[in-house]
């Protein structure tokens, strides 16, 4: 029996879904080396609001920098 192509169920009509980070240019993912090479080795989770959120996506987004190192930035600063 043949097989049917994806595209006869119109599945290559679908466009993929764009995250808010991949609209912005900002990377969607980074991979364990590239962490690494930053020196983050440790995980830091936590509750923002929505507002905070998105004034640290767009900071990120300004300076073509990850939200990872907006935040470590801004922890060292008020840590001095």
């Amino acid at each position: 029996m043949a097989k049917i192509p994806a595209a006869a169920f119109g599945a290559d009509k679908r466009k993929p879904r764009k995250t808010p980070t991949q609209v912005a240019g900002v990377p969607d993912k980074l991979d364990g080396r590239t962490l690494k090479r930053k020196g983050r080795t440790e995980r830091l989770a936590t509750r923002i609001t929505p507002e905070v959120k998105a004034l640290l996506f767009q900071a990120a987004a300004d300076e073509g920098r990850d939200m990872a190192d907006i935040v470590e930035s801004a922890l060292v600063a008020y840590c001095q």
